[in-house]
């Protein structure tokens, strides 16, 4: 498959249509924009003229009653005159954007001519005046159309003469039942057993750096009234254990060791 490539001037590398723009003069270019706006006058008279017209003879029309709405011909008409707005709109636009890229490439050469870069901008302002207004003509017709929406009338079909006749018999009223009482007392509901919480089975009696001389005591109070196994370095401690009123334990242990006791590491857990 060949690609194609749009044909190109030689000396300046654009394309055809770039390549006249640019090497026009101030004339040249006023020319192509004059051609431009009379293309576009000439298609949106084109689009006007272009109405169906009746092909029926004048005996048959007065033969035959005229089923055209006025409301629905000037409805037809409204529309067509804004489709050829919206096409004159999106023309003004186009050729809007080719004088921003002229402005832009003229802009980028080294010594631009301040007589083409005005030219340019008055153009430029030019259309922007032009396309506000075919905006605002285009707003004036949307609104002409929502009128003449809102008058029309609703399509009345025809009436038949004949109308079917149909008795209806009423209907028997529903037998209404009184709404049945339970009269049984209701028992409350139990309260609900109180959630023990979940006891220890083991623990942590110390750990950590402590100052204890020879043959002095510590006491560990509130331990569990099971039978308890305690881990402890024998060499050091020597362990008392006494049951409380309350059925808790206390624990008392007393250093066997020489000097002072500087490292306690004790623990329990209850013997399954």
């Amino acid at each position: 498959m060949i690609p194609f490539y749009p044909v190109r001037c030689i000396n300046c590398g654009l394309t055809r249509t770039s390549a006249h723009w640019e090497n026009a003069s101030r004339g040249g270019k006023i020319f192509i924009v004059c051609m431009w706006i009379c293309i576009v006058l000439f298609v949106l008279h084109t689009m006007r003229d272009n109405t169906p017209r009746s092909t029926e003879s004048p005996a048959q029309e007065g033969a035959t009653p005229s089923a055209i709405n006025p409301h629905e011909s000037r409805l037809a008409d409204l529309r067509k005159k804004k489709d050829g707005i919206i096409a004159q709109i999106a023309m003004e636009r186009e050729m809007a954007k080719k004088l921003i890229l002229d402005a832009a490439n003229l802009s980028a050469q080294p010594f631009p001519d301040p007589d083409e870069h005005q030219f340019l901008l008055e153009a430029m302002d030019k259309e922007s005046q032009r396309i506000a207004k075919l905006l605002e003509s285009n707003k004036d017709i949307d609104a002409e159309i929502a009128q003449e929406e809102g008058e029309q009338p609703p399509n009345i079909g025809p009436t038949s003469t004949a109308k079917p006749q149909i008795t209806s018999q009423p209907l028997p009223a529903p037998v209404q039942q009184p709404p049945t009482v339970d009269t049984q007392p209701t028992e409350p509901n139990p309260p609900a057993p109180p959630v023990e919480a979940a006891k220890p089975t083991s623990g942590v009696l110390c750990n950590g750096v402590i100052s204890v001389p020879q043959n002095e005591e510590l006491t560990f109070k509130n331990l569990p009234g099971e039978r308890l196994k305690f881990t402890f370095d024998h060499n050091a401690w020597t362990p008392t254990i006494t049951r409380q009123p309350d059925g808790t334990q206390s624990l008392v242990m007393r250093s066997i060791k020489p000097g002072i006791q500087t490292k306690c590491d004790m623990r329990w857990e209850i013997v399954q």
